[in-house]
């Protein structure tokens, strides 16, 4: 289920889904051994290459950067990837697997910060709340908070973190709906 709800955050699970992030296009510590590979595997210009290196790929938004470094080890054009929901869900997995996240532990970690402290809190005050608990009790969404620094760069107590947070909520309360 966490990786439904991380596709939902991060695409819509939309397998198609492309970000381009223009201040890694520019970055001036721009890897030339992964944009080899890039241009290797896709059979394209330099420029071309540095724009797949800078974009963000598929329902789990995977940077092309991390698809060719070895944490992905893609081995495919990034059109064959795109088209390919079942080569996404591996490429996720090694990139927490070799990110070393747990995400079994983080599903438990979501589901439970939503049963015992978030379902029963209207909308609008959910963001505070998520201050508060986090505040308290963040030794028990370890996982979580690990997750979404070591996914998505947010670091707690930033708003981009507990904006992350909030959408993993709302995307697992999306799917808690769709069984009832």
């Amino acid at each position: 289920m966490i990786n439904k709800i991380i596709a939902y955050v991060e695409s819509n699970n939309n397998q198609y889904a492309m970000r381009f992030e223009e201040a890694v296009y520019f970055s001036k510590n721009i890897n030339t051994k992964i944009i080899q590979l890039i241009q290797e595997y896709n059979r394209c210009s330099k420029n071309t290459a540095r724009m797949i290196y800078a974009t963000s790929w598929g329902k789990y938004q995977i940077m092309g950067y991390s698809l060719y470094n070895g944490i992905c080890d893609l081995r495919v054009p990034v059109g064959a990837f795109l088209c390919n929901g079942k080569i996404q869900d591996m490429a996720f997995l090694q990139y927490c697997q070799k990110n070393m996240i747990d995400l079994q532990a983080v599903e438990n970690e979501i589901v439970s910060l939503y049963q015992k402290y978030i379902q029963y809190i209207p909308l609008e005050k959910r963001g505070q709340a998520l201050h508060e608990i986090l505040d308290q009790k963040n030794s028990e969404f370890a996982n979580v908070i690990i997750f979404v620094k070591r996914y998505n760069g947010a670091i707690y107590p930033s708003d981009r973190f507990f904006n992350y947070l909030l959408r993993m909520i709302y995307a697992l309360e999306k799917m808690q709906e769709v069984k009832k």
